[in-house]
């Protein structure tokens, strides 16, 4: 049984009384209508045999939007809408192939008035009144993630559709209006798609034109019966997608001189640092003098260092300084590196499972490892004693946790 909320029974009553589409467009096989109901303008795509999958593209709650103009080329349309809530423009542009059509509405809005949004319908509707197919949610939108729905309807004779929300597009709504996108595209059956964020204290200011919908929806007359080809059609339709999104221009970033600063700091920055029996450590987090020094810690900060220096053909201090203290992690006993530093261990207190003296993920043991071995490869005589004199141990681990 599938429940409906109030705006879900009305949708698909005004759908049903709109005979006389706007425009009626087709890609790929698929019949697609602009229809003007008494609240808003949708957007419907189906092909033959298959299900109506609506998509709201405007929404005027409590009176009726009247069409000021059209401008329709072939696969581009751009209507203007006016109505008492304030005036629209709605692009929407059909691309794709003929397997995977793709549909593009953009919607934005100019205030008659400054505007609270205390409640918005989800764009999407499934069926109609009279026959609301049954159908499944693949994936969706988690937190403050990608804002999309992927979902099939029926089974052999049905549809899959890839519904993404450019939330990019909407951050001006939301500098407005103080308010989060976070979760804004999700749903129950058959009530999909996106709604705009609550705004019941920041108003929307009148005639400032604002983006409130930028979706984009690919369409294939496919379900999936397996796992595996579920994986294969979401990527291939959000690669079809990813496509029509609009990327940013690529601007220089000045690497040497923002490496010329954090090599500052790092040098400098006394939260950096540690000290212990006379050698200098970093500290895994800035100002964590809580914590012991780890030797992951010292050698992801040293192997890059020397990179640099082989580029560049400076010379760093902080190297020496760094390699100084490194022996103190030996524990000869064991026959092994240590992840925490065995003269500091006492700062330990035990309030998580690996914080505790002789305890450490496999993770602590092997990428510092690794990092002996590419120093030790380079010519490093105190990478190479280290590594050497661990990888007994090493393999024991292995033998021991297989």
């Amino acid at each position: 049984m599938n429940e409906l909320s109030p705006w879900a029974v009305s949708a698909y009553s005004h759908l049903a009384e709109a005979r006389h589409p706007v425009l009626t467009k087709e890609i790929g096989g698929l019949k697609v209508c602009y229809l003007l109901t008494t609240d808003s303008l949708w957007i419907t795509a189906e092909r033959k045999g298959e299900q109506r999958v609506a998509f709201r593209a405007l929404y005027c709650p409590g009176n009726a939007p009247e069409i000021e103009n059209v401008k329709d080329e072939k696969q581009s349309t751009i209507i203007h809408i006016a109505c008492d809530t304030g005036r629209f423009k709605v692009q929407i542009a059909l691309s794709g192939t003929i397997k995977l059509p793709v549909i593009r509405y953009t919607t934005t809005l100019i205030p008659a008035a400054d505007l609270l949004i205390p409640y918005w319908p989800k764009d999407i509707v499934i069926g109609s009144n009279v026959n609301v197919p049954k159908g499944v949610i693949h994936a969706g939108q988690e937190g403050t993630r990608t804002g999309f729905i992927y979902f099939s309807t029926g089974k052999s004779n049905g549809s899959s559709v890839f519904y993404l929300q450019n939330l990019t597009a909407l951050g001006d709504y939301c500098d407005q209006t103080e308010t989060s996108l976070g979760n804004s595209v999700g749903g129950k059956w058959p009530e999909l798609g996106f709604s705009l964020p609550v705004s019941t204290v920041k108003a929307l200011r009148a005639a400032k034109e604002v983006v409130i919908s930028d979706a984009l929806v690919a369409i294939e007359n496919t379900v999936p019966a397996t796992e595996a080809e579920m994986v294969q059609q979401y990527f291939r339709m959000l690669g079809s997608i990813y496509l029509l999104m609009p990327k940013p221009d690529t601007i220089y970033q000045d690497w040497p001189a923002i490496l010329d600063k954090g090599l500052k700091d790092l040098n400098n920055s006394p939260g950096c640092w540690s000290q212990v029996a006379g050698n200098k450590y970093f500290n895994a987090y800035v100002s964590d003098y809580e914590t012991p020094p780890e030797i992951m810690v010292q050698l992801a900060v040293l192997l890059p260092l020397q990179d640099y220096i082989e580029w560049s053909g400076a010379t760093l201090e902080v190297i020496e300084t760094i390699k100084k203290g490194l022996s103190a992690f030996y524990d000869k006993k064991l026959g092994t590196i240590m992840r925490w530093l065995p003269a500091a261990e006492d700062k330990l207190k035990g309030d998580e499972e690996q914080k505790v003296p002789l305890v450490m993920d496999s993770w602590y043991l092997h990428h510092p490892l690794l990092n002996l071995s590419r120093m030790a490869l380079k010519g490093d005589k105190l990478a190479r004693e280290l590594f050497l004199g661990s990888i007994d141990y090493a393999i024991k681990v292995a033998h021991t946790f297989k």
